[in-house]
């Protein structure tokens, strides 16, 4: 299903986020006409966005908050 038909506030296993376009997605559009009406949506979903994280009760999620520190890969043991 396309994005741009399930864009909009979503729920995510009881978790509200937002649907969404990728921005690479506007400059990909060839056709300009069509390019100014995308990002025109794309900044009208920015601003939900802003007012759903704005609301009472709702967390944002940052993406450096909870993140795990990186681990090495596992080296394979050289046989004898």
């Amino acid at each position: 299903m396309p994005i741009t038909r399930v864009r909009g506030e979503a729920d995510f296993a009881g978790r509200r986020g937002y649907i969404t376009v990728h921005p690479s997605y506007l400059l990909r559009i060839p056709d300009q006409k069509a390019k100014r009406q995308a990002y025109g949506d794309f900044i009208a979903d920015l601003r939900s966005i802003r007012t759903l994280a704005s609301r009472p009760g709702t967390a944002v999620a940052s993406p450096i908050v909870g993140r795990q520190k990186r681990q090495r890969p596992l080296r394979a043991k050289a046989s004898a």
